[in-house]
């Protein structure tokens, strides 16, 4: 990409790579590009790493930083506590996993439920919310 097209890499870029690695379950090779990116890692590409150690049941011991980077990015978005509490009872963490409940209760915070769209035989789209499918003509 740099050396045909002179494109340096932007923060989406890495993005993408650490996302599609981590889904592969290419787990430590989406941990070496976070650590050889140029600039720090954002809330997006934090959230996409430590989720697919959670669904790969990859414990994150070979940086315990990330969470932590993660939750001083965005400490008001509970979905930041409750994805670093999952990963914690991955690796049997339990006082940690405890703790981050804890800081999420004290603050007040919720994790909004997840929501996808499909569509339905052309014909129109449905909602998932809390796996139920609403249709929409």
């Amino acid at each position: 990409m740099v050396r045909n097209y002179d494109i340096r890499p932007t923060m989406e870029h890495y993005g993408c790579m650490v996302d599609m690695l981590g889904r592969a379950g290419m787990i430590e090779e989406a941990y070496q590009v976070i650590k050889n990116m140029p600039m720090e890692p954002n809330s997006i590409i934090l959230r996409s790493f430590i989720g697919s150690c959670k669904n790969h049941g990859h414990v994150v011991c070979f940086d315990e930083n990330l969470k932590k980077l993660l939750l001083q990015i965005e400490p008001n978005l509970g979905a930041n506590y409750v994805l670093a509490a999952c990963v914690s009872s991955v690796s049997e963490n339990w006082n940690d996993a405890a703790g981050l409940r804890a800081a999420m209760k004290g603050r007040d915070l919720k994790k909004s439920p997840g929501c996808s769209w499909v569509e339905v035989n052309s014909d129109g789209a449905g909602e998932v919310i809390h796996d139920k499918l609403q249709f929409y003509p």
